[in-house]
């Protein structure tokens, strides 16, 4: 009897010690890769690979254009967007049409305040000002509809608008916006689906974890799209463990852009110092 057990663990042991190696093999062949992005006007996100598996990490910080990346993954190497992702991404852009055309009004009233050289002969004319008006009383959660859509269409022709918007990297609207004011028509038409260009362009925040798996000659990308907002980074701080390597992404149009923390300390710098 003790001869048969022992027979038993040796062909035990022999099939853990087999196994074990097996994953020493597997995990050889995983890269974890972190992507990292730019400050606040931001969101995060993360990949994973495991190549055979590679495990890849993705993360951003908003407005960096990981998400825009994830997604155009999604698009050319995964199944791409199905009928009710599209109905999600409709709400974003019905919301960022609405909400950025909404500060793009108000800025410029501030603009003339703030930069009167710049901006204090620019006015909205009296064609638009009905626009405007109207504009302040849509709320974000709603759609765009023909009513919205000659509002937005009009203002966009304002000259103080256009000049507002030439002043988006002082304020918080996304360079996407002109691409969604200049297709509000088609948008606002009953039945809209969303692009494929409209998905990638359209800007809304990640929040929580989103995970895609893709296949790519024969190796299995496994990736993930973290949000990257301060409050957000508290879940994927863990993803930063067994990285193999950190990628940045940055915006090539967001060289004059300034972390809205970075204000923010200014401010307290100044008035700590200022309190003898």
């Amino acid at each position: 009897m003790g001869c048969c057990s022992s027979s038993e663990d040796l062909r035990s042991n022999t099939q853990v010690s087999k196994e074990l190696n097996q994953d020493k093999k597997i995990d050889a062949n995983v890269k974890k890769l972190l992507f990292l992005g730019s400050e606040e006007k931001a969101n995060n996100n993360r990949h994973d690979v495991t190549s055979k598996k590679k495990k890849l990490k993705m993360w951003d910080i908003g407005g960096s254009g990981k998400s825009t990346l994830f997604k155009q993954l999604r698009t050319i190497h995964g199944q791409g967007f199905q009928d009710k992702d599209r109905q999600g991404f409709k709400d974003h852009i019905y919301s960022q049409i609405i909400e950025q055309m909404k500060e793009l009004v108000n800025a410029f009233e501030d603009l003339k305040d703030e930069d009167p050289d710049k901006f204090g002969n620019l006015k909205i004319s009296d064609e638009g000002q009905p626009a405007a008006e109207f504009m302040e009383s849509v709320r974000g959660d709603m759609d765009v509809n023909d009513e919205v859509a000659d509002a937005v269409e009009l203002l966009w022709k304002e000259e103080a608008i256009k000049a507002t918007f030439g002043e988006r990297a002082r304020l918080k609207v996304d360079d996407s916006s002109e691409y969604f004011f200049n297709e509000v028509r088609r948008i606002a038409v009953r039945g809209y689906v969303p692009t494929d260009k409209d998905i990638l362009m359209v800007r809304h925040r990640t929040t929580g974890v989103v995970e895609q798996k893709f296949n790519i000659h024969g190796t299995t990308f496994h990736v993930f799209d973290v949000g990257g907002q301060r409050s957000e980074r508290k879940k994927w701080i863990h993803c930063f463990e067994r990285v193999t390597a950190v990628i940045f992404v940055a915006s090539l149009a967001a060289y004059n852009e300034v972390s809205t923390w970075t204000n923010l300390y200014c401010v307290l710098f100044f008035l700590i110092g200022g309190s003898d």
